[in-house]
């Protein structure tokens, strides 16, 4: 698995080779162990986070409280949307960041990164009617995707080649509400979560680039086999 992303504008490499990892500001040199461990996290981003009842529950949560158990510091996970993740580290409201968050050059020039933990794909999410089989299937559509992610800087990129508009977000589940009225037409997330959210939002299918089908820019389609 590669540390880093050398380049994901234009290349459709960025949908294979995403990584996650934890972003820290200076962890190690937070040595008061009577102060809670502060973690940015956004919660609406099954399996990585989410909130289940009254719990923050997934992936990520589990790493944190791993991590403090470490440090020997209490846990405290502050609720924050991705976009406004990187402004809190920023501020120093927050110790770290685990939020499935993609190892990108410019990222790196600002924060910390540890070695990554997890790797993605992007995927397409749409429903029946909005089938998505290659790369031209998204000509005249509305794609929608959370602001400041990798997956936003794709479609920055890619959106007038292509044909296709961006509607922005904060968070993926704004999205699928637009998308059920109508104002969009697909969501553009990372596959694990794709795959999450298609167990409570049944309706929805995906398909995902894979290094293989990029050339003729036809898309892997799990639509019919994921439920």
């Amino acid at each position: 698995m590669t540390e880093s992303i050398k380049q994901y504008g234009k290349s459709l490499a960025a949908f294979f080779a995403i990584c996650t990892a934890i972003l820290f500001c200076l962890l190690t040199g937070c040595t008061d162990k009577t102060e809670p461990l502060k973690v940015g996290m956004s919660m609406d981003y099954k399996p990585y986070a989410f909130i289940e009842g009254q719990l923050f529950v997934g992936y990520d949560t589990e790493l944190a409280q791993f991590l403090s158990n470490k440090l020997n510091r209490k846990l405290e996970l502050v609720k924050t949307d991705f976009p406004k993740l990187f402004e809190v580290l920023k501020e120093g409201k927050v110790d770290a960041l685990i939020s499935a968050i993609s190892i990108t050059e410019d990222r790196a020039q600002r924060c910390d990164f540890s070695v990554p933990y997890s790797g993605a794909r992007f995927a397409f999410m749409f429903k029946e009617k909005a089938v998505i089989d290659s790369l031209d299937d998204l000509k005249g559509k509305k794609v929608g995707v959370v602001s400041d992610t990798v997956m936003h800087q794709w479609c920055k990129d890619n959106a007038d080649s292509i044909g296709f508009t961006t509607h922005v977000y904060d968070n993926n589940l704004q999205i699928l509400g637009d998308d059920r009225a109508g104002d969009v037409d697909v969501c553009l997330v990372e596959e694990q979560n794709a795959r999450a959210l298609m167990k409570t939002f049944t309706e929805y299918r995906y398909s995902i680039v894979t290094p293989e089908n990029q050339k003729n820019r036809v898309l892997f389609s799990n639509r019919c086999q994921e439920r």
